[in-house]
């Protein structure tokens, strides 16, 4: 057996040397493709040697084309983007291997390189994959459009009902509100047509008329009562809302300047800030709380901070959670940003209140004007008005020649001309008190809690002053 097998491994040796010889006879030397060796023995490169053909880059395409459709064949069929042929990337020697085009068969040997689109890479004619549903589409030489620009800014969208109550920390649906709103409305006009038919059957009404003044009652003054019912909701959730902006404001250093120890003491910045809520903070304390848990449940802290900020109209507090969160992004020392950012707001509160004591005096003229002075006046008017009407009762002016005619005002100018007094007077108590609180805090908010009291303590002195007047006029007539 050992025999045989080394007879058989010489003569298969034997054959293959001579294969090998008649293969190099026939082919000849191999010719270097613009080439000279150099000092060491090496080709040297771009070096022309006379008499030798130069370096054809047709076969180097024809090459990397039929390297590239065996690839495709070996996938199963798979595209791969190709590059046209003046963008070949370098490749190393041992990444590739050597394959001549002589080699391939012949219908993998392709004359020429496929056509490329302008807008991308892959020849026309080849099936690009869709990312979305895994389709093949015919790539075309268009270039491929852009998806349209999105807006810069939002447009400016009145709030809705459920927002202003999730903003003012109320938990009931809009559409009980609004049920309830309606019910309400409806009640009391049923109350009310309840009570004008009978009133308008004890009395003898004409039932014509009274069926017009239900009509009327019932379409155009029902939808402005609900109108305006539903305007005064907007307007307490709205005064809501600011109270719980202020309460924010007023405790935001002092959580500012605790979240700024716990991160000195080396606890992260969503920790830091979960740990130093407090329950005195109030409405705070409870938005921080939301904060923590949205960051716990893997939404990211910019984002939690940044739906807090949006709920409350506060400039003070959008800025502050800004620089929160470019120094974030910009990984900065976050125990000092906190405090600085603490210390501004401070001096900022404290800038306002010297402001709002440097126009004290203007307030105390608009108020002294709108609540005492006002009053006076309008019960001087009244109490004139009264002296006249007793004075032309007491004339005779029937018996006069003259062309002029002058009437006694009726009695009831006193009682009309009251009323005319009484409104006009909350009326400008309202408006000085909005005034007021422009002057010394910057916002008409402020002044909601003094308008009832300016109009009330107005009103008083209305018919203080008219007694007095009263009394004092009537011993001289």
């Amino acid at each position: 057996m050992s025999g045989s097998g080394k007879q058989q491994s010489s003569a298969s040796a034997h054959h293959v040397s001579v294969r090998a010889k008649s293969t190099t006879s026939a082919a000849g030397p191999r010719p270097h493709h613009g080439t000279a060796p150099d000092a060491t023995g090496r080709p040297a490169k771009n070096a022309v040697v006379p008499g030798m053909p130069e370096h054809d880059n047709s076969h180097t395409v024809q090459s990397t084309v039929g390297l590239s459709s065996r690839i495709r064949r070996l996938f199963g069929g798979k595209h791969i983007a190709q590059s046209p042929p003046g963008a070949v990337k370098e490749s190393s020697p041992q990444s590739l291997p050597s394959t001549s085009p002589h080699s391939l068969p012949p219908q993998e040997q392709i004359s020429a390189p496929p056509s490329y689109s302008a807008s991308n890479l892959v020849p026309s004619g080849a099936s690009r994959v869709n990312k979305k549903d895994g389709r093949r589409n015919q790539s075309s030489d268009q270039p491929s459009k852009r998806p349209a620009a999105k807006p810069k800014y939002k447009r400016m969208t009145r709030q809705s009902l459920a927002e202003y109550l999730t903003k003012a920390g109320y938990t009931v649906s809009a559409e009980k509100v609004k049920r309830v709103a309606f019910r309400m409305v409806l009640a009391s006009f049923l109350i009310v047509s309840l009570g004008i038919v009978i009133i308008g059957a004890l009395n003898g009404a004409n039932t014509l008329d009274l069926i017009v003044f239900m009509l009327g009652l019932w379409t155009v003054t029902f939808i402005a009562v609900l109108l305006v019912v539903m305007a005064g909701i907007y307007f307490f959730l709205d005064y809501r809302i600011y109270q719980r902006t202020r309460e924010i404001e007023d405790v935001f250093p002092d959580f500012l300047q605790l979240a700024s120890s716990n991160i000195a003491a080396g606890m992260p910045i969503d920790r830091a800030l979960w740990y130093a809520i407090r329950p005195n903070f109030g409405v705070l304390a409870k938005e921080m709380e939301d904060v923590a848990k949205a960051t716990m449940t893997g939404e990211d802290l910019e984002v939690s901070l940044l739906r807090f900020t949006d709920k409350y109209n506060s400039q003070t507090l959008r800025r502050s959670v800004n620089i929160l969160i470019e120094g974030m992004r910009a990984g900065g020392q976050m125990a000092d940003l906190l405090n600085k950012i603490a210390l501004n707001i401070e001096e900022m509160k404290i800038m306002r209140k010297e402001m709002a004591a440097n126009v004290t005096t203007y307030a105390i003229f608009i108020t002294f004007a709108a609540v005492i002075i006002a009053p006076f006046l309008f019960a001087l008017g009244t109490e004139l008005l009264s002296i006249i009407i007793k004075i032309s009762g007491s004339l005779d002016l029937s018996s006069s020649s003259s062309s002029f005619s002058f009437s006694a005002p009726p009695e009831s100018a006193i009682t009309n001309f009251k009323i005319f007094s009484v409104a006009m007077l909350i009326v400008t108590t309202v408006f000085s008190a909005a005034i007021v609180s422009v002057i010394k805090h910057g916002r008409i908010m402020e002044g909601i809690k003094t308008m009832p009291v300016y109009a009330v303590i107005s009103i008083i002195i209305y018919y203080i002053a008219l007694t007095a007047l009263h009394g004092v006029f009537g011993s001289i007539i």
